[in-house]
């Protein structure tokens, strides 16, 4: 992951980051992480698991329609939902609003 996004810190954003193990990834690796999730519970889960944490933001929202269109991210990770997802196509051509500057 360190040679994918790039040395720290890097701004990330974190598709459908469930319990927040893979956040928990990126903020030992010193970036600063936007994650979402449509579940209350897991982001529950994640928010417990990171709190205090500032470099850790976390929103409820669906993966296919993030909302964050004035944000500027270095880097976005998919680590497993794509598959789960109802429209990819949809979810993947947000990403483009996305000026990532590392790749």
């Amino acid at each position: 992951m360190r040679d994918a996004i790039g040395p720290a810190p890097q701004k990330v954003l974190e598709l459908a980051c469930g319990s927040g193990e893979v956040t928990n990834v990126l903020l030992s690796l010193g970036h600063e992480v936007t994650a979402l999730d449509f579940s209350e519970a897991m982001l529950g889960v994640a928010r417990a698991k990171h709190a205090g944490n500032t470099r850790a933001r976390f929103i409820l929202v669906d993966a296919e329609r993030t909302m964050e269109f004035d944000q500027t991210y270095d880097a976005v990770i998919c680590w497993h939902p794509v598959w789960t997802l109802t429209e990819p196509e949809q979810a993947l051509a947000e990403r483009s609003i996305f000026r990532c500057s590392n790749r």
